[in-house]
């Protein structure tokens, strides 16, 4: 190795990221063989990116599918970054998925000497790897691969019998153009849009330096890189890939890539990616009796770790793994939002930054986003962007449909919570202005009327249609007023538009409604048809601004929830796994399960991917995680609610450092239908109330007597100052605190592609 290799890889070890957190004293657990029963397994060759094998490091990701027609696998590689970067003219969204969309890049053909029988692969989630054989009527092609969980290469090295020795890789070049020109493209449509696009150039190969680079019309390139070494029987391919814009330099880029890769063994590279990945699930744990759906949840947090990192690609409509569709984009209307929700509580906020991150670097353009006469104090999101966040926002009451002005509050309130689960202030400091802009557009807009209440013109209710008061956006403006007013008192800003958000909190007007159905999509519109969003119920979840401690909120809610769902029809996966987060928020255990049963069995993909009408989508499975999580731990309102929405069946359950609003740190253990033990760890020293199905007399174990005040049968405050944890129970004679996987029935392995 040079002496410029070896400095390289010095300061490669130097800079390898690393968590800083120390495993559970509360669990007992072999990490390694516990997970090794939720692997994804194959014996069915896949050819849909929702039955494939799928790996990513935040930012670069490839899936494994078959190509008949070619007799090959394809290795595809992909990139969140990956984007054209045209002007979007002022004329809607359709405009940005044509000139601002994610692009494909290509994908690797491992080419066999024989004809392609099957296969026998295993995604080994803990270690973040696929190992698999590929059976031909010539022998066997064997191999493993990873995506590096820190550099950016794609790792795959294969052994072959004989007859499968002289196998080929093939490099074949993406389409260069966004994938819904493509599509639509290739279906005959002829709009506007389609017939004025102009095409990139394909990417320029050279196969004798290995690489292949994209330059697009607007500027930017992508480059991919790659190297093949070993002979006879074992190969190892290694596959780099960088976007750079407007710098033209993604070849300098990727050759450095492969030079950090490459001076590395392949035991070195193996044993830093998996050293990442064993120490990521350790973070929190969850076991249940189902372990269908425990082997689901699993696989979301794998997912989740695949898809993002705090300082890469933020978790659009396909994370890292492309495909063609007519969605290359981030969607801000539903999508976006719910594929983090998961990622607080579960205690995986380093995961969450990239959203928090994307919308403070992004920043500026949230203010360009709005027309010029309301940039000096408003910003807006809108419904579909690329990373950069570029995509214009109309002003509401200016034409009968309006405009979507409430999205880039709703990406707020997921800061917000990133906030809560954390309470950095640092976080809050970055928010507050944000939050601020996106109140101030809605504030141009608001009128009082005779009633002496502020009300909304029309605006637009996702995916349901234009309204005047429009449930999604009182929610939201509401959510925003109240949550600006906190920010202000914690950073002490006394900002001068206070009174004004105080104003419009206690005086906007009421959710419309109708008495018989609960919530309505606005005024004078009833919600009557079929509907995938429930961007009606915002106020109830995930904003809890009517929620079951209120007198008649959870009557309103089970009422609401209950007429979305009887109309059939349009209901779709995230309607499942929205209304199973719903019925837990009002503590009905057994309909939230049946609600997430329902999206397992109707519409999630073999390997636990998703799609809509063909087109690949990520944030519904994630967000069936969350669901799983609503009913084990509930922290909105100040309050931690330990089981509040466990289904009758589920008499076991336990979860270790799942993490609750305020900053703390929680464990639990149920037995035989009630809580044995809890414990509770403040981070952040805030003001620690607990809900829990304890009767009669509470003890602890801490390292102080700590003050425990009842304020009613199943509700105590406990003076936890911060960095303080205390573990209570009600049994006198309890002394076991550890944790273990719950026994239980169902198949741990259950998710890949099998027959």
């Amino acid at each position: 190795m040079n002496f410029k290799l070896r400095i390289l890889c010095f300061f490669l070890i130097l800079s390898i990221v690393e968590f800083s957190f120390a495993s559970s004293k509360y669990l007992d657990l072999d990490w390694k063989g516990y997970m090794s029963s939720y692997d994804l397994v194959w014996n069915r060759l896949p050819e849909k990116l929702w039955q494939a094998p799928f790996m990513g490091n935040g930012m670069l990701g490839t899936y494994i599918v078959y190509e008949k027609d070619n007799n090959s696998m394809c290795f595809e590689v992909c990139r969140s970054d990956v984007q054209d970067h045209r002007v979007v003219p002022e004329t809607g969204d359709g405009n940005i998925l044509f000139n601002r969309s994610r692009l494909m890049i290509g994908h690797f053909l491992m080419k066999p000497c024989g004809r392609i029988l099957g296969c026998d692969m295993r995604t080994d989630i803990y270690n973040a790897e696929t190992h698999g054989k590929i059976i031909t009527d010539r022998g066997t092609i064997q191999f493993e691969v990873f995506v590096h969980s820190v550099d950016m290469g794609i790792v795959v090295k294969t052994h072959t019998t004989s007859g499968e020795r002289d196998f080929v890789w093939q490099w074949v070049s993406g389409s260069p153009n966004s994938p819904r020109y493509d599509k639509f493209k290739a279906s005959g449509n002829t709009s506007k849009l389609v017939r004025e696009y102009k095409e990139n150039p394909p990417a320029v190969v050279d196969e004798k330096e290995k690489t292949a680079l994209f330059t697009y019309l607007n500027g930017g390139q992508t480059a991919v890189r790659w190297n093949i070494s070993g002979k006879n029987s074992s190969q190892n391919l290694y596959i780099t890939c960088a976007h750079s814009y407007p710098e033209h330099n993604a070849l300098s880029l990727s050759e450095k890539y492969l030079d950090r890769i490459m001076c590395q063994s392949y035991s070195k590279l193996q044993k830093t990616h998996r050293k990442w990945w064993n120490q990521f699930y350790q973070k929190s744990f969850v076991s249940l009796p189902d372990k269908r759906i425990e082997n689901f949840y699993w696989i979301q947090i794998y997912k989740l770790g695949s898809a993002t990192r705090a300082d890469r690609g933020i978790i659009d409509n396909t994370g890292p793994w492309m495909a063609l569709t007519q969605w290359p984009a981030a969607w801000w209307n539903l999508n976006v939002q719910l594929s983090y929700w998961t990622t607080y509580p579960s205690n995986h906020l380093e995961l969450s930054r990239s959203l928090s991150n994307t919308i403070f670097e992004g920043a500026n353009n949230l203010i360009l986003n709005v027309p010029k006469k309301y940039q000096y104090n408003s910003a807006a999101l809108a419904r579909g962007t690329a990373r950069d966040l570029v995509g214009w926002v109309r002003e509401a009451g200016a034409s009968k449909d309006g405009p979507e002005i409430g999205l880039l509050t709703w990406a707020c309130h997921n800061i917000w919570l990133e906030y809560r689960y954390s309470m950095n202030k640092e976080i809050l400091k970055k928010l507050f202005p944000i939050l601020k802009r996106s109140v101030n557009y809605y504030l141009h807009f608001l009128k009082e009327e005779d009633d002496k209440r502020f009300h909304l013109p029309s605006t637009y209710s996702p995916e349901y249609g234009s309204a005047a008061d429009c449930n999604f956006d009182l929610s939201l403006l509401k959510w925003g007023c109240k949550t600006l007013l906190e920010a202000d008192s914690i950073l002490g800003t006394n900002d001068d538009l206070r009174f004004r958000w105080k104003d419009v909190y206690a005086r906007l007007t009421d959710f419309p409604a109708d008495p018989d159905n609960g919530w309505m999509i606005g005024r004078n519109c009833p919600y009557d048809m079929s509907h995938r969003h429930y961007s009606h119920l915002l106020m109830a979840y995930p904003l809890y601004i009517v929620n079951r401690d209120q007198s008649g909120g959870k009557d309103m809610i089970i009422k609401s929830v209950n007429h979305w769902q009887s109309i059939k029809g349009a209901l779709e996966g995230y309607s499942r796994t929205g209304a199973a987060s719903l019925y837990a928020s009002v503590g009905d255990g057994n309909r939230a399960l049946s609600y997430l049963e329902e999206f397992m069995e109707k519409s999630m993909q073999p390997n636990t991917c998703y799609h809509e009408g063909g087109n690949p989508v990520i944030e519904t499975p994630l967000s069936g995680a969350r669901a799983l999580l609503d009913m084990a731990l509930q922290s909105w309102g100040g309050k931690i609610r330990i089981f509040p929405a466990i289904p009758q069946e589920w008499e076991d359950f336990a979860f270790d450092n799942l993490l609750a609003e305020g900053a703390f740190e929680v464990s639990a253990l149920r037995k035989g239908g009630k809580t044995v033990w809890m414990r509770v760890r403040s981070l952040a020293g805030e003001p620690c109330l607990v809900e829990c199905d304890f009767s009669g007399e509470l003890y602890q174990k801490g390292k102080r007597k700590f003050k425990l005040l009842r304020i009613s049968e199943t509700l105590f405050s406990i003076d936890l100052k911060a960095g303080e944890e205390v573990v209570l129970y009600s049994d006198p004679l309890f002394e076991n605190s550890n944790i273990v996987p719950v026994s239980g029935d169902g198949n741990r392995r259950s998710f890949g592609f099998c027959r």
